[in-house]
């Protein structure tokens, strides 16, 4: 049993032509030298429209797949297993500091920089105050946290010779979050 949708919804071989015809021929002008910024900033635009127009089909088309949910089960199930949704971000970078002394600029090895979630603003489990993660700046003063969950999280900075320093960041998922900060010696 096939399913048919409505010609409202956009999705057409012309329309899926029309989208790989501007991918092409925008991979066309990619390397290619003397190409002007003109024509490269025209086929950027024209396939943002496209990629716009190709998410509102979707959306259009998961709509209407809901329309059928009751029905049509097996339908349903199929493709909502066949529907990726790529999300952004998943294995990179979350937080990358680096650590320095206010007074000489250099780097500062060793410093305990803690993550803890910040009164319950966070998406990730409560964790009644408790550090999240706990990383150790390296030679260079820098440290690096994969994979944290989007969230608000109160950062501690702790070394022996220098006054502890408390900052919050906010965390969002997909995108890095930088923090550079200055210890003061007591």
């Amino acid at each position: 049993m096939g399913v048919r949708f409505d010609p409202d919804f956009a999705i057409t071989a012309a329309t899926q032509t029309s989208l790989l015809n501007a991918i092409a021929a925008y991979n066309a002008t990619i390397g290619k030298p003397g190409v002007s910024k003109i024509e490269g900033g025209q086929n950027t635009q024209q396939l943002k429209a496209l990629f716009k127009t190709a998410e509102a089909a979707l959306a259009n088309m998961d709509a209407a797949v809901e329309i059928v949910r009751l029905t049509q089960v097996n339908f349903y199930n199929g493709y909502q297993k066949a529907r990726k949704v790529t999300v952004t971000g998943t294995g990179s970078i979350s937080v990358k500091g680096l650590v320095t002394d206010a007074s000489t600029g250099l780097p500062v090895k060793g410093v305990a920089v803690s993550f803890s979630l910040d009164s319950g603003a966070a998406k990730a489990k409560a964790t009644d105050g408790k550090p999240v993660v706990v990383k150790s700046t390296g030679e260079k003063g820098r440290f690096n946290l994969n994979r944290l969950p989007a969230g608000m999280y109160a950062v501690t900075l702790q070394k022996n010779g220098f006054a502890d320093q408390v900052t919050t960041i906010a965390v969002s998922d997909g995108e890095l979050t930088k923090l550079n900060i200055q210890l003061a010696r007591i």
